[in-house]
């Protein structure tokens, strides 16, 4: 961790943090330890407010969450910054996928109790932030050509022309970045998830992702994409995965980019058979 100041010292008194900001790796460059509390940047306030009155209700079982902190004046959110407890543990989901994926169901688990109705949430529906534009091209809810150039477009169509119709599936929230540095191992502990991305998906979603992101960026083997078959129609979750992780750099007309994220998710599309 590197000491840093970059935070003004009124959200660290905002939020109560008591000690010198340590800048924390990832959270874009912009999330701080503060002894007990970790403070990081709001990029969507709606979004943020409606997540942290949902995972401060969150039960436990079977997984650590970063609890929400609201500030000393009762805000979530304090001129975009938000904060949570700080929750130990180390990084590394290779060779310990299936506690990961353990951790992944729990929480899924957690959320359909905290917000069981079968409606999106307002805060939560027609989000239209780059990440939610990237995943409803991965649903097939957004058509690449109106929001790509034509290059874009070209490398990401064939795959888009092989999604199917799989609207069986119950949506929910999910936590649709649960693999990478997003899970926490820490021994005789569940697994802490973190940074939760909420979106409105099935619940199957986030496992294809957690063991797609695994397999392309983790070093995890491709033989443990065989622990999500049970999930129904796995093979078109892990489709819309690896389509969103594409559609990143399709979205910012980075052909180079959309080629070489391809080289690190090619062995679940051989998995599901795409050429």
């Amino acid at each position: 961790m590197i000491m840093a100041k970059i935070i003004p010292d009124s959200i660290v008194e905002a939020f109560d943090g008591k000690g010198t900001p340590e800048l924390l790796q990832g959270g874009q460059g912009e999330t701080y330890r503060i002894g007990n509390i970790v403070i990081k940047r709001c990029w969507d306030a709606v979004e943020t407010e409606g997540l942290s009155d949902i995972m401060n209700t969150v039960i436990q079982q079977g997984f650590r969450r970063a609890r929400p902190i609201k500030s000393t004046s009762g805000y979530w959110i304090i001129d975009n910054w938000q904060a949570f407890e700080f929750i130990e543990g180390k990084l590394g989901i290779a060779g310990r996928e299936k506690e990961a994926l353990s951790g992944c169901h729990a929480l899924n688990g957690a959320l359909r109790k905290a917000y069981p109705s079968n409606d999106c949430p307002p805060w939560l529906k027609h989000r239209t932030n780059f990440w939610h534009v990237c995943n409803r091209i991965a649903w097939g809810e957004q058509k690449p050509s109106a929001v790509m150039t034509s290059s874009s477009v070209s490398e990401i169509q064939p795959l888009f022309d092989r999604l199917q119709n799989i609207s069986e599936l119950k949506s929910q929230i999910v936590h649709g970045d649960p693999g990478g540095g997003n899970v926490l191992f820490q021994k005789n502990e569940p697994p802490g998830m973190i940074d939760i991305s909420p979106y409105w998906r099935p619940a199957g979603y986030s496992i294809a992702m957690l063991l797609a992101d695994a397999v392309a960026w983790e070093g995890s083997k491709p033989e443990v994409l065989e622990l999500g078959k049970s999930e129904l129609h796995f093979q078109q979750l892990l489709l819309r995965a690896v389509l969103f992780r594409l559609s990143i750099p399709a979205l910012r007309s980075d052909v180079q980019g959309i080629h070489s994220s391809r080289i690190g998710y090619e062995p679940i599309l051989n998995y599901i058979g795409v050429e």
